[in-house]
């Protein structure tokens, strides 16, 4: 069996991220010299959890998120507060990240960090301006950031003295279980399997992405959180010119992550408002532009003549000397439609060019829709049709259907009372029809003689408005200005917790704790949709995976 490096990547990818940059200082200084093995208890943990949730993905649930996996098995209570969980996690921990860049870019600058708090309000201003405008890194830097932070931890952690004047280093040195349970916050990315393991052939082969992924995230973490064990106690001295450097980069990075991540929790918060019946979807894609369909002519009743109704017959009808008793003809009878519609079926559609001459057994129609269809009903290759004595039609009004009527009536006129003649005859050009053309035997006339003589029709107006441009307010401009909104609203709330944190005097360890217990959580209800639902393959993991969790939950509450 091969390696699926590119699998095992994207569960890294996942993975990876600010948590590169924040955690290691902060584990090392509440663990102390025991912070390797907090780091490995909850890589562990991560691990196993997302060996549970690949298998129920795969053979359960189909992919999604670890809201949409949990729903599916959970029912969908357990998916919104999976979703309001991540919520909350994704706001709090962006304070976090805000706090820690703007510490981290004036202790690289030299300006102090006494009133940081304060001055980190900039970050999730910018960062809130460019997610709700859509100005967001392209993919190819998102997936080369973790690479990047990867980078400058190493550079960061070489030389501690600079983490230590940012207030990135807590003190207290033997919480081990209050820091690995605050590394949950770097280990929030272990459900990105659930995306990835139903396109895998089989439990084998998502096993063998997981544990390739997880080697390569033991490895990123581990090197720069060894690498600060032994450069710990910081040596007395300014830090160097690469590592101030390094400082800003880093805060600039973690800016570029309070913005992406802002945006996704703005997608949560819209989300929640879906589910809760008081916001668009947030999948909901602009309507675009769609023309109103043609109207088709609805039947509309004739009203026939006065005197008895003559009973159904054939199509044909026998020819005679003109009679002047008849008062009208009966319009064309619903029995006869059938063949009327063969009939123009096997004639083909009408041209509107000049045709050679039709050969002398086939008589040509004098005009489009039932008079065509008389005439083309008249003509028969094998013998003579005779007509009834008849008297030319009285005109009528024109009303609605009428036309049929007035036309059957022209066409008996001038039938000829003998044996079809013999010239050749030029088909004349059909009449056009109009919209007045009652019944289904005129609709099918029209249809058939669309080609020569189309069917007038009004300008289409679109049933939707054009799609917006900057400025618009039409429809298809409400679920992107919904999304601005909960962008918008997720921005505020991580100001409000850096205001918070300027009276108050919170640090980053401290903010760091909202994530922690929300990713705790989360990871709770989904061991238990891979315990409830999960195959064999889902449930052994998730065991170990929840208890492990309960256990790390329990202890942190014990030593904070």
């Amino acid at each position: 069996m091969t390696v699926p490096l590119r699998e095992g990547l994207a569960v890294a990818e996942g993975v990876l991220g600010a948590g590169l940059l924040l955690m290691p200082p902060v584990a090392a200084g509440l663990a102390g010299g025991a912070a390797p093995w907090a780091w490995a208890f909850t890589l562990g943990t991560g691990t196993l959890f997302c060996l549970a949730i690949g298998a129920l993905a795969l053979s359960r649930t189909g992919p999604g998120s670890l809201a949409e996996v949990t729903g599916r098995a959970l029912g969908p209570r357990a998916e919104d507060a999976v979703t309001a969980l991540y919520l909350a996690g994704f706001t709090v921990g962006q304070a976090a990240i805000a706090l820690a860049a703007w510490r981290l870019a004036a202790a690289g600058l030299g300006t102090g960090t006494g009133q940081a708090a304060w001055w980190a309000l900039l970050v999730p201003v910018l960062a809130t301006g460019f997610a709700a405008r859509g100005v967001l890194p392209p993919a190819g830097w998102r997936r080369a950031r973790p690479a990047a932070a990867w980078l400058l931890a190493v550079v960061l952690c070489a030389d501690p003295a600079l983490l230590s004047a940012a207030g990135l280093v807590p003190g207290g040195g033997h919480r081990w279980w209050a820091a690995a349970f605050l590394l949950l916050f770097a280990g929030v990315g272990w459900e990105r399997v659930a995306r990835i393991a139903p396109g895998l052939a089989g439990l084998r082969r998502t096993a063998a992405a997981v544990l390739t992924g997880a080697l390569l995230v033991t490895a990123a973490c581990l090197v720069p959180a060894l690498w600060l064990r032994a450069a710990l106690p910081p040596s007395p001295g300014a830090p160097g010119p690469v590592t101030r450097t390094a400082a800003v980069a880093a805060a600039l990075l973690l800016a570029t992550y309070c913005a992406t991540n802002i945006e996704a929790a703005g997608s949560f918060l819209l989300r929640l408002r879906h589910r809760w019946g008081r916001g668009a979807a947030p999948a909901v894609a602009a309507r675009q532009t769609v023309p109103e369909r043609q109207a088709v002519p609805e039947r509309v009743t004739v009203p026939r003549p006065s005197g008895p109704s003559p009973a159904p017959g054939p199509a044909t009808h026998h020819a005679g000397p003109a009679s002047p008793h008849a008062e009208s003809l009966p319009a064309l009878t619903e029995p006869a439609l059938p063949s009327a519609r063969t009939a123009v079926r096997t004639t083909g559609p009408a041209s509107p060019l000049p045709e050679t001459p039709t050969a002398p057994t086939e008589p040509a129609a004098t005009a489009a829709g039932p008079s065509a269809l008389s005439a083309v009903r008249t003509a028969a290759p094998t013998s003579p049709l005779p007509e009834a004595p008849t008297t030319p039609a009285v005109s009528t009004p024109a009303t609605a259907g009428s036309a049929a009527a007035a036309a059957l009536s022209a066409a008996r006129t001038t039938a000829p009372t003998s044996p079809l003649p013999e010239a050749p005859t030029t088909p004349a050009e059909p009449a056009p029809a109009t919209a007045l053309t009652a019944g289904p035997s005129a609709r099918s006339a029209v249809h058939t003689t669309a080609p020569a003589s189309p069917l007038p029709e009004a300008p289409a107006t679109p049933t939707e408005p054009a799609p917006a441009t900057a400025g618009s307010t039409g429809p298809s401009a409400r679920p992107a200005a919904a999304a601005a909104r909960a962008t918008v609203g997720v921005g505020v709330a991580v100001g409000v917790l850096l205001c918070g944190a300027g009276a108050f005097g919170w640090s980053v360890t401290g903010l760091l704790g909202g994530p922690a217990v929300a990713t705790w959580a989360a990871y709770l209800l989904g061991g238990a949709a891979a315990l409830r639902a999960g195959p064999a393959a889902a449930r052994i993991p998730a065991v170990p995976a929840v208890a492990a969790l309960a256990v790390c939950g329990i202890a942190a509450v014990l030593t904070l």
